[in-house]
């Protein structure tokens, strides 16, 4: 499960900046919350693979954050969720 083993992750303590600006990570996680809230979760999958891409994911500033979207997601469409949402055969 990809939740379980995404949280066993810590933070990074020490600060990491691949942009320009500190906080160009916001952007990336608007679209991982708006594609979670839209039951869009293959277009989630992707936003999540570019943030983790263009931004140090585990930075204290983002992880948090990230994992924070991602829990509200799964206990507000927990009973709606199902693999053919996700995978398309």
């Amino acid at each position: 499960d990809f939740y379980v083993e995404f949280k066993k992750l810590k933070p990074s303590k020490k600060y990491e900046r691949r942009n320009i600006l500190h906080m160009s990570y916001i952007f990336h996680l608007f679209k991982i919350k708006k594609a979670l809230d839209e039951k869009k979760y293959m277009r989630a999958c992707n936003e999540l693979i570019s943030l983790m891409h263009y931004e140090p994911f585990l930075q204290g500033r983002i992880y948090p954050y990230l994992m924070q979207a991602l829990e509200r997601a799964m206990a507000k469409h927990k009973n709606e969720i199902k693999i053919g949402d996700i995978i398309h055969v």
